[in-house]
């Protein structure tokens, strides 16, 4: 995900990570997801939804990874086309 442009928070046993989306360019979180899921066909949920203040939340998206290990590099294949893509 780093090489794709992501700035990630390791996960501490999890299956997910939340990432910083500062160096996309979009709006927030909700616009942000709304790309990937629209443009990208890749779900995340948006970091706002996790904070009491949305606000705090607003830079930030999580990617679970319960999912099969073949799912992972079609998932970052389409991770480096959303940071290839310009969306800024």
């Amino acid at each position: 995900m780093t090489a794709a442009g992501f700035k990630c928070f390791r996960p501490r046993g999890a299956y997910y990570v939340m990432t910083d989306i500062c160096a996309f360019g979009l709006a927030d979180d909700i616009s942000f997801t709304n790309y990937l899921v629209k443009d990208i066909g890749v779900a995340a949920v948006p970091g706002s939804s996790f904070y009491r203040d949305p606000r705090d939340g607003a830079r930030h998206v999580r990617f679970a990874f319960c999912k099969k290990a073949g799912d992972f590099g079609r998932g970052g294949a389409k991770a480096e086309e959303a940071a290839s893509d310009s969306i800024s």
